[in-house]
Order: C-alpha cells, then structure tokens, then sequence
C-alpha cells in the first residue's frame, strides 16, 4: 500500500498502515484507515492554549493505540487529572465513545 496523502485540517502525524490483503471499503481500491493530526489549537502546537488542562473530544494518548485498539484519552493526554467531580469525569471518558471511530480519512 501506498503512503496517503493530507490534504485535511491540522499536520498529520500519523496514519495507519494497511496490510497487503486489507479489504477495501464500498468503492474498490479505497480504504478506511485511522489518520492521527494535530491542529493549530492543540496543546502540542499552543501548550498554554485552549487545551492546556484538557483535551478535544477526539484525543487519545498516543502510548494507548495499537493495531485494532482505538486508544484511550487519560490523564497524559488530558494534561492533568480528570475532573474531581464523578458525573463530570464519567463524561469526559464517555464523551470519546459516543461519537464513533475518532478522526478517520479514506484513502
């Protein structure tokens, strides 16, 4: 398979790579495959921004992902501890999990 190519939001800085016998999606020769960015507001980018005690919805700490593991948003990635609060917390785990695969691209 062949590298892909960005044109979407943010720097790209990771993706996917699929096997030799990976199946292509509805259309033939295209394929689903997880694209891993940051963009301008992350923390990565701007460390006392927006995100500088949390995290966009979509984030997952880097060290959580592996081949068919969708990763998980922690503490690390969240950039401090969770909120005390139990409702809030539940949220702030939950809120990744209610909106589906996290930042996919076609290729």
């Amino acid at each position: 398979m062949r590298p892909i190519s960005w044109n979407g939001p943010g720097r790209r800085v990771g993706y996917a790579v699929l096997r030799a016998d990976a199946q292509s999606g509805a259309v033939p020769g295209k394929y689903v495959r997880r694209v891993f960015w940051v963009k301008e507001h992350d923390r990565s980018e701007q460390p006392d921004g927006l995100y500088k005690t949390s995290a966009p919805s979509g984030a997952v700490d880097p060290r959580t992902v592996a081949p068919g593991v969708w990763g998980e948003l922690t503490e690390r990635a969240w950039g401090a501890p969770f909120p005390a609060s139990e409702q809030v917390r539940q949220s702030v785990v939950e809120r990744r999990f209610l909106q589906g695969f996290p930042r996919c691209a076609r290729s």
